[in-house]
Formats: structure tokens, C-alpha cells, sequence
């Protein structure tokens, strides 16, 4: 910052500002709540794109604002929280207090809120490097009054925060388009996955072998069930397949895991198309005196709960290895492997069904028992390969385009930074000699300041 544009200066937020903290009335007390004095936490401020805030979730009865030193601050006020985590930010759009999570900026006449907004954007990971404590980071009043501030005129400031909040209009509008472009995509897998499943992605040949036939070499029935294409008929997953599950040896017993060689598989590890290592390994011992179940490479591995979207993924095992609980293990032998891509194709594509199909409050689950009753929609086995080549080659596409999208999403993010870089250094709008300059304007500021122009705030007594 030292190398500053004619016309600018370089200050500190103290110099400026008015800093104003925060405070919490006693939360059991219900007669100092619900209000109509706004009253912000950083949780308000959490996940929010807007740049101006009016009110947080909760709100100060008149004896709860008295009750503790809070202070009002008046419309333009620069929200920053100070803690957990330093770096929120907003303007206050009419008169709000915070909580002790904040060191609010009350800028002066000749310095523009939507400046000191983005200023604070920009310097936020300097200004995380300020912070102390050990339960958590935080900013102190002293050092949020030390954090340097190049200012430009006021009428560059004006002209500043117009060119960044036209450019970042463009990247959002890019952005939106990104994301719009993703949905269509993931519409598309899910549209080629359910096509394939269902006889409509490509031409059936006549001269197939029937599915059915195949069946009949395995000596498996083929159930009722809706109209399917010719040569395609039903079959109930168990009854082409052996289906179980894991468990978790005991974690405090030593023996069960210290110095394991058997891999052991968790459901988190399901995300993935193919696991190709374990999440940890267990004993001989574990192996032999719990009920863990050593399955063959090949197993395909059906997510029974787990965290976010991990409940029904599908993921096929590279090695041999055992599994938790959470797993269901579907073991294909014999010439019935040679159906194993086309079922995990299926649980691909009724992911999302599947999920609907679980049961329970808190954790739903997917059953054993609903695994095994699964319908499988089977075609037959030429036309099975001619499906998967076909659902790879869409895929890939689908998945090269994604990529593209996920990079292009990431350089919006390289485009913001460097933006505001480019405008808190003089070099993303012009300078115009005829502005008055910062130094004068700074002069001003301290003259106020020495004459006695500050921030009216009473004084309160503390909180507890």
C-alpha cells in the first residue's frame, strides 16, 4: 500500500471511524427479548450474499437494550464480526445494535459505507492474521483501530464501489449461468441413467439372446412386473445375488485393530464409483470374534445410512475387504457376475428412489430386506454391454463438461479477488485531478474528531 495513487492516503479504520462493540442482555431473562430494537449475531450474517441488513432473528425490548452496553449505531454502519469468525460483513440499512461477536465501523462524513464494505472484503484474510485467543480468534477493539485503510476522494470512492459492483453483477450473472449450466447436466446424467434402465437409450436387437433364457442357465426364476421392452424381463436382486452385511469390532478393544491387516470398509467411503482402499484395517482376531464378513473384490456396496448423500450410493470393491454395518455387500458368483455392471447402472439410476425408500426419525435407513426385494429390469446380456459402452460415452461427456464448469466456477472467485485488488490500489477506475484529495479530507476528519464531533452513544453498564 505504499505506493499509492496521487490524491490518496493511507490511514487506519481508528483514524476514521467510530468503532462500536457489541453486547449480550442475560438470555434467561424473556423481558428483554422480542422487542423492537434490532439486534444482529454473526449467524445473521451467516450465508448471506446481501450487503445490507435491517434485523437478526431475534430483537431487544427497551430493558433488554438497557440491561448492558450495547449501542445503537446509526444506518451506514459497517457490521464487522470480530469472532467466531472474524470477516462477516455488512452495512446496517436503519439503526441496529449487535452482540459482543462484532467491532462495528461508524464511518465519518467523506468516507462511503459501501467503500469500507468492500475495503473489509478485500482485507479480510490480512485481518484474520490479527486475531488472538485460543478458544477461538478474535479481533480486539485496538486492533480493528489499527487495521490500515488506503482512502481515495470521496468522489473516487463513489466511482470505485460503481465499477466493482458492476463487475461482480457480470460474474454473478456468469456465475448463475455456471450454475444453471450444472443443473442441466446433472439432468442430463440422471435423464441417460433412468433411459438406460428402462429400454430407452438404445435400439433393441431381435437377435439377442432373451434375458429370460439367461436366467433359466442360472436356474432363476423371473418375476411379474410392468410392461418392459422385448427380450427384458424382471428379477428380484436376491434371487441372483448374495446379500449381507458388516459390522464395527468393538473401537476400545486394541486387539481388534492395533497392527490389523484385513482391510475394513466404513460407508463414507461409498461416494466414490470404485473403492480402491480401506478406510482402516482390523485383526485376525476382530475377523474371527465379531461378526465382520470378509467379502470378495467385486462386491458391490450399497450405502444402508450415512451422513448428507451417502445413504443409497452404490460403489463396487477393488480388493477383498470387510465393511461396517451401514454397508450392504451384494456378492455376484458364478455367471451371475457378468450382471454386475448392469446392476450397479441400476442403483446409479434409482439413487435418488432409493433414498425415499428409507425408514426411521433421525437417521433413515435402508434395510437389508429392501435391497433384496429390489426389481431389477434386465435385458439381455449383449444389450447390457451395448448400454454401458453407451452410458460411458455419454457420461464421460457429461463428466468433461462438468469439469469445465467446476474450473470456470473457481475462476470467479480468482476474478472477485483480483478485482478488488485492482481497486484498492488505484488501478481499477482513473484518478481525476480535480478531486479534492484524501489529505484534505483526512484533515477534516481529524479536526472533527479534535473539536469534539464524535459518535453520540451513551454509556451503559455492563452486562453480567
Amino acid at each position: 500500500m505504499n505506493n499509492l495513487p496521487a490524491g490518496w492516503a493511507l490511514t487506519t479504520m481508528g483514524e476514521i471511524c467510530d468503532i462500536v462493540s457489541g453486547s449480550t442482555p442475560r438470555t434467561a431473562d424473556p423481558t428483554n427479548w422480542d422487542g423492537a430494537i434490532p439486534w444482529i449475531t454473526p449467524d445473521d450474517l451467516s450465508g448471506s450474499t446481501r450487503k445490507f441488513i435491517e434485523r437478526g432473528r431475534r430483537s431487544l425490548t427497551e430493558k433488554g437494550y438497557r440491561s448492558c452496553s450495547t449501542r445503537l449505531v446509526p444506518a451506514g454502519t459497517v457490521l464487522y464480526t470480530s469472532r467466531a469468525p472474524i470477516g462477516y460483513v455488512a452495512i446496517a440499512a436503519q439503526p441496529v445494535c449487535t452482540n459482543q461477536g462484532f467491532k462495528n465501523f461508524v464511518p465519518p462524513d467523506g468516507v462511503i459505507s459501501d467503500y469500507v464494505y468492500w475495503y473489509l472484503k478485500h482485507a479480510t484474510p490480512e485481518v484474520r492474521s490479527l486475531g488472538s485467543g485460543t478458544t477461538f480468534l478474535e479481533i480486539s477493539k485496538q486492533r480493528a483501530a489499527s487495521i490500515p485503510i488506503p482512502i481515495p476522494p470521496t468522489a473516487e470512492q463513489r466511482r470505485i464501489v460503481a465499477a466493482i459492483e458492476e463487475q461482480f453483477s457480470r460474474i454473478d450473472a456468469g456465475v448463475e449461468a455456471l450454475q444453471r449450466a450444472r443443473r442441466n447436466l446433472q439432468r442430463m446424467r440422471a435423464a441417460v441413467l433412468q433411459a438406460a434402465v428402462t429400454g430407452h437409450l438404445i435400439s433393441q436387437n431381435p437377435d439377442d439372446e432373451p434375458a429370460e433364457r439367461f436366467l433359466e442357465k442360472l436356474r432363476i426364476k423371473p418375476v411379474t412386473g410392468p410392461e418392459l421392452p422385448i427380450g427384458w424381463c424382471w428379477v428380484r436382486l436376491g434371487d441372483v445375488a448374495s446379500i449381507g452385511s458388516g459390522a464395527t469390532p468393538l473401537r476400545s478393544r486394541r486387539d481388534y485393530y492395533g497392527g490389523g491387516t484385513i482391510p475394513w470398509v466404513t460407508s463414507t467411503m461409498l461416494n466414490a464409483e470404485f473403492i480402491s482402499k480401506p478406510s482402516r484395517f482390523i485383526t485376525e482376531k476382530a475377523l474371527r470374534e465379531t461378526s465382520v464378513r470378509l467379502w470378495p473384490a467385486g462386491t458391490l456396496l450399497v450405502a444402508m445410512y450415512g451422513e448428507g448423500q451417502t445413504r443409497g450410493k452404490c460403489s463396487e470393491l477393488l480388493f477383498e475387504s470387510t465393511t461396517n454395518q451401514a454397508c450392504a455387500a451384494i456378492v455376484l458368483e458364478g455367471a451371475a457376475s457378468t450382471l454386475r455392471p448392469f446392476i450397479k447402472l441400476h442403483f446409479a439410476a434409482n439413487y435418488e428412489s432409493n433414498r425415499r425408500l428409507a425408514v426411521g426419525g433421525v437417521q433413515p435407513n435402508l434395510s437389508l430386506g429392501l435391497i433384496k426385494s429390489q426389481l431389477i429390469a434386465l435385458p439381455p446380456l449383449s444389450e447390457q454391454r451395448r448400454i454401458i459402452e453407451e452410458v460411458d460415452r455419454l457420461l464421460s461427456i457429461v463428466h468433461a463438461l462438468d469439469d469445465v464448469l467446476t474450473r470456470n466456477h473457481a475462476k470467479a472467485g480468482s476474478f472477485r479477488r483480483a478485482i478488488l485488488s485492482c481497486a484498492f490500489s488505484g488501478r481499477l477506475v482513473p484518478q481525476d485531478p480535480s478531486d479534492e484529495p484524501a489529505s484534505v479530507l483526512l484533515d477534516r476528519i481529524r479536526s472533527d474528531r479534535d473539536g469534539g464531533k464524535l459518535l453520540a452513544l451513551p454509556q451503559r453498564r455492563s452486562c453480567r
